[in-house]
């Protein structure tokens, strides 16, 4: 190759040269841009200091306050949405897991925890209610049968006790009944008027999804139905019966 040849393509080669560079340095400064840029700050967890005052207000127990369900920040979502008019709702399922717990093992210092709720109009009703039903004999739930003298509800009102529901977990059930019921009643006005005979309730045989089966229900469907309603135990942990069981896997599970 002569200089002659190479002679005329000097110029597209330093044009690319420069179109590179430039390129190069934009990036640059981007990238120099973007790491000086202020970050936003997220809202930190508040830490109840009414509640909690015996916790430490650190990173760690921040933390654990971001996956808390208190009561009070629980709202509906997108139950009892139906966007078409073609779909008429005949009824309604709904598979709930038990309210806020102690642990399920012995837990130091845990007695300095404050598992107790805020004493709200709805919270002070259910205790009302049930105190009625308990003190004249009329509660039908506690009687012959799997649940048979089971609490009605937590036997301290503060403490987290092990592997039993606390007064926040009946809060929450009673949140979570009370905002379904609102959702639904739009789509679905039979809800209001229900009959024992129409509400099937199965649990499985631990206190703390017996309570929290009721405090669910007592947000949920009327109070004279709840009175009257029978609740089933469930024999499986996944509420699977005859219309889904598998003699086959029930076989090798044993």
């Amino acid at each position: 190759m002569t200089f002659v040849d190479v002679l005329p393509r000097m110029p597209n080669k330093a044009l690319h040269c420069y179109l590179l560079m430039i390129i190069w340095i934009l990036l640059l400064v981007a990238g120099v841009y973007k790491f000086l840029e202020p970050k936003q700050k997220l809202p930190e967890p508040s830490v109840n200091a009414e509640l909690f005052h015996n916790l430490a207000n650190d990173i760690k127990t921040r933390r654990i306050f971001k996956i808390c369900n208190f009561p009070s920040e629980m709202d509906d979502g997108d139950e009892g949405v139906i966007e078409s008019r073609k779909w008429a709702m005949t009824g309604l399922i709904a598979l709930i897991r038990h309210g806020d717990r102690g642990p399920l093992q012995h837990v130091r210092n845990i007695t300095a925890v404050n598992c107790g709720t805020e004493e709200t109009d709805k919270f002070v009703s259910y205790k009302s209610y049930l105190h009625n039903l308990t003190a004249t004999g009329r509660a039908p739930w506690t009687g012959p049968g799997p649940f048979h003298d089971f609490p009605v509800l937590p036997t301290h009102p503060h403490q987290c006790q092990l592997g039993q529901l606390t007064m926040q977990g009946i809060h929450q059930l009673l949140r979570l009944g009370q905002i379904l019921r609102d959702s639904y009643l739009q789509v679905w006005p039979k809800l209001a008027t229900l009959t024992p005979s129409e509400v099937l309730v199965y649990s499985t045989r631990y206190r703390r999804t017996f309570q929290s089966a009721l405090s669910f229900l007592y947000g949920l469907v009327p109070h004279e139905t709840l009175t009257k309603l029978t609740i089933f135990e469930s024999q499986s942990m996944n509420f699977c019966f005859k219309d889904c069981g598998c003699p086959v896997t029930d076989k090798l599970w044993k």
